[in-house]
């Protein structure tokens, strides 16, 4: 390369690495600056909604489309609860739907004659002929001195609700009449909900509703015999099962605010020894204005953590059958199940020597009974907060896991006179 092309390319080069200065008048640098940011602020004006809501959400601090959907719970020592009302319903593979439309339904009254029969026909307010059609269906049977009856499905279909009211309770102390001792029941405040997005016909839904009664502040249904065959389709008696089976259950929440008393809520729930599980959770939790949610299910004990909102699996364990009211209750703090509570005995055993009853205000984790005349308890359940508890109401695999008011389990469980509420706590917590 000789000397003046050296030059012409240092030159070239220099050229290129000066600075270049644009003179531009305010006019036109109000003008370049809007093209280049006017698009941005477009941008974030319209999906400013969704940008925030997506944020509340992460934040754990969005609201209900319908506000009127949330609850307060009252002030306590839990903090500040909020709680939303849903309904939950069994997988398909859960959902037992074998059946004879030619089978004849039958009802088995143990101890009884037709004579005292009759009797009770009249006393829950069946007709002289509704008395005289299931006379005709009635039979005695010496040998286990028990009544046997077969009522035709037109007979149960046009019961009125009052006098199936009346009977069905008789019927459903005899674990012989499966159907009226564990009927189908939701709150008959929200019954609406039951059907809602089931995907159920008008049809179905009608028959439903035809053979509804009801028990203080629930309505049930036992005809699932009488439904089934006037229903046409194998999906729609899916569909009708799976939507009978609903059980209406909370969603809680506990907000966190800045100013919450971290040491009570602490004190509160970490009951059982876990106070060292609970105190990193809640001190972790983003200081928001508005308060952070945290879902309840990450305060309870792993037993109720892992089971909350869910079935038991008869494919995975053998006891998901037997696996009631009272073995829930008891194991509540146990990480590991203790099978000794699937007896009776062993539940009474347990209370009467390892619990003593609470005289003041239940707290989170006390033992809850709901106890006859007879000092029988036909059901128990886990006092959470509140009128909240933790429950399990029966032990059939389609029963779930959930969270209730304790008023709407007193209304699964009504009785005349009422069943009175007992509390219990562990000696050891």
């Amino acid at each position: 390369m000789t000397d003046d092309q050296k030059g012409l390319q240092d030159e070239t080069i220099s050229s290129c690495a000066r600075n270049v200065t644009l003179h531009l008048s305010r006019v036109a640098l109000c003008w370049l600056t809007l093209a280049l940011v006017g698009p941005w602020m477009v941008l974030l004006v319209v999906m400013w909604p969704q940008w925030g809501k997506q944020c509340k959400e992460a934040w754990g601090i969005g609201e209900a489309k319908n506000k009127g959907l949330i609850r307060r719970c009252k002030p306590g020592p839990w903090g500040d609860l909020e709680f939303t009302r849903i309904a939950i319903e069994p997988p398909e593979a859960f959902v037992a739907l074998s059946f004879d439309p030619d089978k004849k339904i039958q009802w088995v009254l143990p101890g009884y004659t037709p004579e005292s029969a009759r009797k009770l026909w009249n006393d829950v307010g069946l007709t002289p002929a509704q008395q005289e059609a299931l006379a005709a269906v009635t039979r005695w049977d010496a040998t286990s001195h028990q009544v046997i009856v077969a009522p035709e499905r037109e007979f149960l279909l046009n019961l009125d609700s009052n006098t199936r009211g009346r009977l069905y309770p008789v019927l459903g102390q005899f674990p012989e009449n499966h159907l009226q001792a564990h009927p189908y029941r939701f709150r008959a405040n929200a019954m609406e909900e039951w059907f809602a997005d089931s995907g159920l016909s008008d049809h179905t839904v009608q028959l439903i509703k035809k053979m509804f009664y009801f028990r203080g502040a629930s309505v049930l249904f036992a005809d699932e015999e009488t439904l089934l065959p006037l229903i046409k389709t194998p999906a729609e008696r899916l569909r009708a099962i799976k939507t009978l089976s609903r059980m209406s259950t909370l969603l809680v929440k506990l907000r966190v605010a800045p100013d919450s008393n971290l040491d009570e809520l602490v004190n509160y729930w970490g009951r059982g020894r876990r106070s060292k599980d609970i105190r990193p959770l809640l001190s972790s939790l983003p200081k928001l204005p508005e308060g952070y949610l945290v879902d309840l299910v990450h305060l309870l004990p792993s037993f109720a953590r892992k089971r909350l909102y869910t079935y038991p699996n008869p494919d995975a364990d053998q006891n998901s059958g037997r696996e009631d009211c009272h073995w829930t209750t008891l194991n509540f703090f146990n990480d590991t199940p203790d099978n000794r509570f699937l007896s009776v005995d062993e539940v009474r055993k347990f209370v009467e020597t390892e619990c003593y009853p609470v005289l003041g205000e239940p707290t989170f984790g006390d033992l809850v009974f709901l106890i006859n005349k007879e000092g029988v308890a036909p059901h128990s359940c886990v006092y959470i907060a509140d009128d909240i508890v933790f429950t399990k109401n029966g032990p059939e695999p389609y029963v779930p896991w959930i969270l209730m008011e304790l008023s709407d389990v007193q209304a699964i469980y009504y009785t005349d006179p009422p069943l009175e509420v007992k509390f219990f706590r562990h000696k050891n917590l």
